[in-house]
């Protein structure tokens, strides 16, 4: 079949075809086409292929068409001007107009030549900074765990012009654990467009379901993010924790008579198998404090008493925190043999040390302190302690804040 090459603009407009009449270059066949043309105006094009004449391209033949563009990105270095250099002059300035492609292609190099009877042809190079902007969507469910038959809110943004109302397609990647609308309109003038997120029922035991959803809009860059379902048969967000059996730890580390009252617990952040748990006896003059090295299988106690340094007849309401370096610090009060009161801060490095500190003493009745850790707003790798406690004033309760503490 004799073949035919038809360019016409992207409104059907005529531009060039080749004149089938000759061998064309680079072909031995006159059944081949050939066709090369100058683009002026950047634009859209379309080559159409057809047979020559009335002929139909047969069904199933196989051609092959072969494109070229040469300088495609800045076509304004195709074109070709003259300018004059004016006698006694040496040179000439002349204007550069890059052509806005609306294309994301990145910053592209053009070649500028210049050419004169009689004189050694020129050129340089330029660089042609890329103005488009790309256009994302950003998707954003801030709690990404859903129980089934649950709804949980997520928004989605766009970049760019806000000039017109965008329809944004949702899609969810298990349309049987996630349910989402399947589109949704961020408004002229606005950048963000919220909507709902449903874990289905499926009425399945099937666990912990992770889903992608996704977001894609015309002309923009698509977005992802992934979300949890929550069995419902499992006991919802439940499932996601598993309860150990109860242990004994008093028994487990020396065997005692008596009572524990108050307790508080904490777990070493450099060691995730070290737990700490400070009681107190009730009406005791002591606290027990119990530690275990293997994740709780086994324990051991320290008592706490005349340590402090304090004579006291009752030791009570303890609290117990690590800080970053593994250093364990608990609070507490004890009320001592005249009736005064004292809120004390204790510190067991990762070595065993002991330490005390004497936070306040009055004899307003102290109670209930609570001890935290953490890094110093300022200074890099200074640990911090504070302590808070309730004074009785005998016509109100006080809350008391102490911070920054300093132990061996």
């Amino acid at each position: 079949m004799d073949s035919y090459l038809t360019l016409y603009q992207s409104d059907g407009t005529f531009v060039a075809s080749n004149d089938d009449r000759f061998l064309d270059p680079g072909s031995s066949s006159s059944l081949d086409s050939f066709l090369e043309h100058l683009f002026t105006t950047p634009g859209t094009y379309v080559l159409q292929v057809r047979g020559y004449g009335s002929t139909v391209v047969p069904s199933g033949a196989t051609y092959t068409l072969h494109v070229s563009l040469e300088n495609a990105v800045g076509a304004g270095a195709l074109d070709v001007i003259q300018v004059t250099i004016p006698a006694g002059s040496a040179s000439v300035t002349i204007d550069l107009a890059p052509v806005q492609d609306f294309l994301i292609d990145g910053n592209q190099t053009a070649r500028v030549a210049a050419f004169a009877s009689g004189h050694a042809s020129g050129e340089a190079t330029v660089t042609v900074a890329d103005s488009a902007v790309r256009q994302t969507l950003t998707l954003d469910i801030p709690t990404t765990i859903v129980d089934e038959g649950d709804t949980i809110s997520g928004t989605v943004t766009r970049n760019g012009d806000t000039t017109s109302d965008l329809t944004v397609y949702l899609f969810s990647h298990d349309a049987s654990e996630v349910s989402l609308p399947m589109s949704v309109v961020i408004p002229a003038g606005q950048t963000t467009a919220a909507f709902a997120v449903l874990g289905v029922e499926d009425n399945v035991i099937d666990g912990v379901q992770l889903v992608a959803v996704s977001a894609y809009a015309p002309g923009y860059s698509a977005a992802q993010q992934d979300v949890t379902v929550v069995d419902s048969g499992n006991g919802g967000l439940s499932s996601l924790l598993s309860v150990g059996p109860r242990r004994n730890v008093s028994d487990l580390a020396v065997p005692e008579a008596g009572h524990e009252s108050s307790v508080s617990i904490a777990i070493d952040p450099t060691n995730t198998q070290h737990i700490a748990i400070l009681s107190n006896r009730d009406a005791g003059q002591d606290l027990r404090l119990y530690r275990s090295t293997n994740g709780g299988t086994t324990w051991t106690r320290t008592v706490i008493a005349v340590a402090d340094g304090v004579s006291g007849t009752d030791r009570f309401d303890p609290s117990i925190a690590f800080d970053a370096n593994g250093n364990l610090y608990y609070s507490y009060v004890v009320l001592d043999t005249v009736g005064a009161y004292h809120v004390m801060l204790g510190k067991r490095t990762p070595g065993g040390a002991l330490s005390y500190r004497e936070i306040e003493l009055s004899t307003l009745p102290l109670e209930k302190p609570q001890v935290v850790t953490g890094p110093d707003p300022v200074t890099p790798g200074q640990e911090n302690v504070y302590v808070t406690y309730l004074v009785q004033t005998g016509t109100e309760t006080q809350l008391a804040l102490t911070n920054k503490f300093v132990l061996p």
